[in-house]
């Protein structure tokens, strides 16, 4: 403990010749002390978990958009091959275009595990 008072006290321990009331203020000023450690403990623990809560909030919409887009890519495809079904002949636009829709959805998944924090359990 460093002690700031020494020269007015001249005493390598100011407690040794303290009166009961600068004790009990002592011991007071350090309870307020820890307490105040503990707030800012509690502090940075509720920020933490409001931070999480961010980044699942963003994660979700992340994971949202990325479903709706993927959603859109499939109902093409499946059009595609139905007209494919049908005997539609393949020309080198639709292969094209099936690999393209086929990269879409490549793209949309490589994306949203992305958007994953790392260490996020399935």
């Amino acid at each position: 403990m460093k002690i700031y008072g020494h020269h007015y006290h001249h005493h390598p321990n100011p407690w040794d010749e303290a009166p009961p009331w600068a004790v009990e203020l002592g011991f007071i000023v350090g309870l307020l002390l820890a307490n105040t450690e503990s707030l800012m403990t509690v502090s940075q623990e509720v920020q933490d978990a409001l931070d999480l809560v961010r980044t699942t909030k963003s994660l979700v919409q992340s994971v949202d958009a990325g479903i709706k887009v993927n959603n859109t890519l499939i109902v093409d495809l499946q059009a595609q091959i139905a007209a494919l079904q049908a005997g539609q002949v393949l020309s080198a636009d639709d292969k094209a275009a099936l690999a393209e829709t086929a990269q879409d959805l490549k793209d949309v998944n490589t994306q949203l595990a992305s958007d994953i924090p790392a260490g996020t359990t399935p």
